[in-house]
């Protein structure tokens, strides 16, 4: 069967928190895949590192976009993701939370809902 390639966008606190478990649990699926991206939307090391470090959790891919104004800082994940998406072409992508980086990762619809 083939692999199902699963990405989930974070990018804050309680996006972390509600993503701990996805990979553990896609561990019994030889079926799937799980990609964490983490756009950086909290960058600092109190509001991230920490968190992946108690959650054991470490992103697999870090778009790094730099603190600006939420316009500018929306508009360069949004082409991080875009050009990521194309490269990588992930089977689903997962958004959580109602963030910056929430809305980033609807720029993975490629098809109808």
């Amino acid at each position: 069967m083939e692999q199902r390639r699963i990405w989930i966008v974070i990018g804050t606190r309680p996006n972390f928190i509600k993503v701990t478990q996805f990979k553990k649990r896609a561990e019994k699926f030889d079926s799937l895949s799980i990609d964490i991206v983490h756009t950086g939307q909290h960058y600092d090391e109190k509001m991230a590192r920490v968190f992946f470090d108690q959650f054991g959790l470490s992103p697999d891919v870090f778009l790094n976009v730099k603190p600006d104004h939420p316009g500018r800082q929306i508009a360069e994940t949004i082409l991080r993701l875009t050009d990521l998406f194309e490269a990588k072409k992930p089977d689903f992508v997962l958004v959580v939370g109602d963030v910056n980086s929430t809305l980033c990762g609807l720029s993975k619809r490629d098809r109808p809902l």
